[in-house]
């Protein structure tokens, strides 16, 4: 016997597709010297079987008979759904302004979360949480960065934070004259 193929691994997108398939391998030749009549019999066909993630690790196998004598050639087919796909954020908060009352020196400031979507489980990560304090009179750059568990990303989202101090809490040296 010549050209028992190898080990064959496919990989698939995850969440696309399960099967694949014909995957048309090369069939192992038996060598049959004198011609004899030869039994070859396989457990899948190159041209027409397909395989799924599902399935695990299939064994395909041929088996030569010759008057009683055996030969075998195996191998296995695995498919393997693999995440190469970051995730994606659904929803990413909009920029957000907010004025301090009189003697308020910032606010306490809350968002929905952003949403994220991936076929792996995710890892969010935040520069600043909802419900944080925001001093007023600064404005807040607000980033939220996703990777899953396969390796993808990171992906952000930003957003800015202003909190406007009130007018009666500015000093005088920051309110604009305006005459008339």
């Amino acid at each position: 016997m010549r050209n028992c193929p190898s080990d064959i691994i496919v990989e698939v997108e995850l969440g696309n597709t399960t099967t694949v398939g014909p995957l048309n391998w090369e069939e192992p030749e038996f060598i049959n010297p004198c011609n004899f009549s030869m039994s070859v019999t396989r457990s899948h066909d190159p041209q027409t079987s397909t395989f799924n993630v599902d399935d695990g690790i299939t064994r395909v196998s041929y088996r030569a008979t010759l008057h009683g004598y055996h030969s075998e050639c195996s191998f296995t087919v695995q498919v393997k759904a693999v995440d190469t796909t970051p995730p994606e954020f659904l929803s990413c908060p909009d920029d957000l302004s907010y004025v301090a009352e009189a003697g308020q020196d910032g606010l306490q400031i809350t968002w929905a979360e952003p949403v994220v979507s991936d076929a792996s489980p995710t890892l969010v990560e935040s520069t600043i949480r909802s419900g944080s304090w925001f001093p007023a009179g600064e404005n807040t750059t607000v980033t939220y960065r996703v990777k899953d568990e396969a390796g993808n990303g990171p992906v952000k989202c930003e957003f800015q934070v202003y909190v406007a101090a009130s007018a009666s809490t500015r000093s005088p040296n920051d309110l604009e004259v305006v005459k008339t």
